[in-house]
């Protein structure tokens, strides 16, 4: 009895395993924007309470400050910020479940959704995200963050 059930656990964890392989999905093509696009989109959002708002503009606007203000990666299908970046539509690595029918065709120079496979909480302020010597427009980023970030604790 005891072998059998040792038999069960072990198929269950096999199974398991082998079913956690992750998704990768087609590459997603992209392009680049200012931060001020998603801050327009956050302001215009409806439905989130206050709080929320202020927090994810004081998080975006860290973003900002953290790329130095530089352009921010958004999906071309959905216009989703994506927080991994780009890659070169070349090494995004291929589906386990072969290749889309018909297959994509890139340009040398087209830039697609990089994959991030970071779950769980992260810090909002990573050791060494900031620039060594920021800009101007990124320093008037961080004390706009710094400004939501307080609003968002006084509610």
């Amino acid at each position: 009895m005891r072998a059998y059930v040792l038999a069960i656990a072990i198929w269950t964890a096999a199974a398991a395993t082998a079913s956690a392989i992750p998704y990768f999905p087609p590459p997603q093509i992209i392009y680049e924007a200012p931060i001020d696009r998603a801050l327009e989109n956050v302001q215009a959002m409806e439905g989130i309470e206050p709080t929320q708002r202020e927090l994810a503009l004081g998080r975006s606007n860290l973003l900002a400050y953290a790329r130095d203000d530089g352009p921010f990666t958004y999906i071309t299908e959905n216009h989703q910020l994506d927080e991994a970046g780009s890659v070169p539509c070349s090494e995004v690595p291929s589906n386990r479940y072969g290749e889309p029918s018909p297959p994509q065709t890139f340009g040398r120079n087209d830039r697609c959704a990089a994959l991030d496979f970071q779950l769980g909480p992260r810090n909002e302020t990573p050791g060494g995200a900031g620039p060594a010597a920021p800009r101007p427009r990124a320093l008037a980023r961080l004390n706009a963050a710094s400004e939501h970030y307080s609003r968002a604790l006084r509610r």
